[in-house]
């Protein structure tokens, strides 16, 4: 390794080490950035594939930042898990949202926030009043996610808008010291509803004064009874984050999760495979 190079990188750890806390929020101000995201998700029904784009624009002000987020495109495939949220979001296209940001990338508030959300609201029933006639059990969960939509707490309604934007913002990552299998746990949900926390390792390597990535991994089992009688679900998780630390912004990510349940010629499994790359302003 060239000797300033080995300089740069042994001066940018011992920032991260001695001066963990000084990582701030500071991204190009006034010019746009693409958020592409894309998830993949397959079980014995098939493939799911859903797309999402945002143009992100940061502005700076006295205190903190705005960020204004407009999702540009959107797809669902019609039926099945989540496409009925991925409709609801994708009303929401054209329409941009301004997210206030303290000086770590926390969102502190959102412009016209009960307005938002009340469109949300209004994308999900049209989404629901779009469900193929003919079953009546997705008739029912349909409307089973627009009633529990309208009646979500203010919390919960926050933090679902400000997942728009969560997946471009490393806020406390961005202020992590390098470590080699740090014991962690991730939350997990089996398909049957039940929560637990993966055991699990963590990685947080430093590639340059700049650069940054994470890698977990976590796997376990958790009690997932279905209309068959009692069973256990495998999951397994891994995730793997670039950060610019300096910009205090996630540039790339990708995460899988894979679930299986039985054995042998019993075996179900179902896998899911979540991208998201954040492209720079063109200068």
């Amino acid at each position: 390794m060239p000797l300033r190079h080995s300089i740069g990188l042994a001066l940018g750890i011992a920032a991260l080490v001695q001066g963990a806390a000084t990582a701030r929020l500071a991204p190009v101000t006034g010019k746009p950035y693409r958020l592409v995201l894309i998830e993949e998700r397959r079980d014995d029904r098939g493939t799911q594939r859903f797309t999402s784009e945002r143009r992100l624009v940061f502005h700076t002000l006295p205190a903190g930042t705005a960020l204004d987020l407009t999702i540009t495109t959107s797809t669902a495939p019609p039926g099945g898990p989540g496409a009925m949220f991925a409709a609801a979001m994708a009303g929401l296209k054209g329409r941009t949202i301004r997210f206030l940001l303290d000086a770590d990338g926390q969102v502190t508030s959102i412009d016209e926030e009960d307005a938002v959300w009340n469109a949300l609201c209004a994308a999900v029933d049209r989404a629901a009043d779009a469900t193929v006639a003919g079953s009546a059990a997705r008739d029912r969960a349909a409307r089973s996610m627009a009633a529990a939509f309208r009646s979500l707490s203010a919390d919960r309604r926050r933090a679902m808008l400000t997942s728009m934007a969560a997946p471009a913002l490393a806020g406390a990552l961005a202020n992590r010291p390098p470590e080699r299998d740090a014991a962690i746990t991730l939350p997990a949900r089996s398909p049957a509803g039940t929560t637990t926390m993966l055991p699990g390792k963590e990685t947080v390597q430093l590639i340059d004064d700049r650069t940054m990535t994470i890698t977990t991994a976590a796997e376990g089992d958790i009690a997932a009874p279905d209309a068959a009688g009692p069973a256990t679900a495998h999951i397994r998780v891994s995730i793997t984050r670039t950060i610019d630390r300096v910009a205090g912004l996630v540039l790339e990510s990708r995460e899988e999760r894979e679930t299986t349940i039985g054995s042998g010629a019993d075996l179900r499994r179902s896998t899911s495979v979540s991208t998201s790359r954040l492209i720079d302003p063109v200068s």
